[in-house]
């Protein structure tokens, strides 16, 4: 406004203010640097705190290359907080020192989920439906976006004594433990190892593996993927004991079929087998028993992916049972069940 009022001479008068150009110095990049809601955690632990410093806590974040910054020459890794609201890329000099920092860094998350697994089965014992932790962690699971292009999406992975869970976040609280975004049955759901895939974009080589879930819409596949060979080989182990634990700790599964146009119980026993009565309306007890066979006259089984499960023992041949629905769920429980079976029997290390 005062230079439209000047007239054609205007003087400018230039002073120097030493005490002025500390506000011009630039600023350090950590200090818009943002780690998620544990900053605030921090806010007070920390109070000799500078902005050329910032303190990245590991508990529960994500180690992982790849997956937000493609790199070839293998010289960088990420950090991403366990609220998924901070990520951290770390470049090295050279492919080696980046192996060393990300395997120390490894080694001190992988202490640090042992003591949050602990921390995590203190807090929901006091639940209404408590129910343990045997394993926990962070991994990437294999989506497609909008352009049909396979990308990986965080997921944080827990393992229960009867279900597989799966949130976005790391839980902090019962109410967050109390919502996954994904439930996957113990007892219906089968590991299985896909080896290596490579990607087209960084040329690297991810570790992965598949869980495949029978449900009432048919199978459901979920690709994941690890950081490591001792996660894959930790996630095999942890899975395939909770699905012999779930068998054990479930005992028996009935499901209400049609047998040669007869209401019937199908009852399958993780230890006897199967047995078969009539489906009784009143309060008399259990049915009449039809048929009863155990696992080991089992000779192989079949469904059509909509509600017909046929069954071939040994002595009365073919059977078949109208589910209603579709029979995946069944036929995935009698797998678990055989396979819990055959390890306890010793013929599985």
């Amino acid at each position: 406004k005062a230079m439209k009022k000047a007239g054609k001479v205007v003087e400018l008068q230039v002073k120097y203010l030493k005490d002025l150009t500390s506000y011009f110095k630039k600023s350090s990049p950590l200090t818009d640097f943002d780690w998620g809601s544990q900053d605030l955690a921090r806010k007070e632990s920390i109070k000799a705190s500078t902005s050329d410093t910032r303190t990245l806590l590991l508990k529960m974040c994500y180690l992982c290359r790849n997956l937000t910054f493609h790199d070839a020459q293998k010289r960088t890794f990420e950090l991403h907080s366990s609220d998924g609201n901070g990520i951290c890329t770390l470049r090295a000099s050279d492919p080696t020192t980046s192996f060393d920092w990300f395997s120390a860094i490894y080694s001190n998350i992988v202490t640090l989920t042992k003591q949050a697994i602990d921390d995590a089965n203190k807090m929901l014992s006091s639940a209404a439906n408590p129910h343990e932790i045997s394993h926990m962690g962070w991994l990437s699971e294999q989506l497609t976006d909008e352009q049909n292009t396979t990308v990986w999406k965080r997921a944080f992975m827990v393992l229960l004594d009867n279900d597989i869970l799966l949130y976005h976040t790391s839980p902090m609280s019962k109410e967050d433990w109390a919502t996954p975004f994904q439930c996957l049955p113990l007892l219906a759901s089968r590991f299985v190892l896909c080896g290596k895939q490579s990607s087209y974009v960084s040329g690297a080589d991810f570790l992965t593996f598949g869980i495949r879930t029978g449900t009432c819409n048919g199978v459901e596949v979920h690709i994941y993927r690890v950081e490591t060979q001792r996660d894959l080989t930790c996630w095999s182990k942890v899975l395939l004991q909770g699905s012999q634990q779930a068998a054990i700790f479930t005992k028996l599964v009935s499901y209400s079929v049609i047998w040669k146009n007869k209401k019937a119980k199908l009852a399958i026993h993780y230890d006897k087998g199967f047995t078969l009565r009539e489906e009784q309306d009143g309060p008399d007890g259990p049915g009449e028993v039809l048929w009863a066979q155990p696992f080991e006259n089992l000779r192989m089984s079949s469904d059509d992916g909509q509600r017909l499960l046929w069954l071939d023992f040994e002595d009365i041949r073919e059977q078949e049972l109208d589910l209603g629905s579709c029979p995946k769920p069944a036929v995935f429980v009698i797998h678990t069940f055989l396979s819990a079976k055959v390890s306890r029997m010793g013929h599985v290390p």
